[in-house]
């Protein structure tokens, strides 16, 4: 049901459906971090996947903490500067 990320696509796309994919799926009493991010390893392929299983250990302890991390990497500050300033000239 996931979009599978290599580390090419929109990364907020990945974030977005991954949200709407979790959130057909209920867990009574069961933590919302810990189940998506046993889930979050299932969505990536690759070069992504090996990505993230070379972090650190215990490097993130919640779903903002991977959300954080993935951002950096594949969002990262230098691509929001570009889409800013191409949005600013567009208007």
């Amino acid at each position: 049901m996931l979009l599978k990320f290599i580390g090419l696509e929109d990364a907020c796309l990945l974030l977005s459906e991954f949200e709407e994919v979790y959130n057909m799926i209920h867990f009574h009493n069961v933590n919302t971090d810990m189940v998506k991010l046993r889930f979050a390893p299932f969505a990536l392929k690759y070069n992504a996947k090996r990505w993230m299983y070379s972090l650190p250990t215990n490097c993130i302890s919640n779903w903002n903490d991977f959300v954080k991390v993935f951002l950096r990497k594949y969002f990262p500050n230098g691509k929001t500067g570009k889409l800013r300033n191409e949005i600013n000239q567009f208007i």
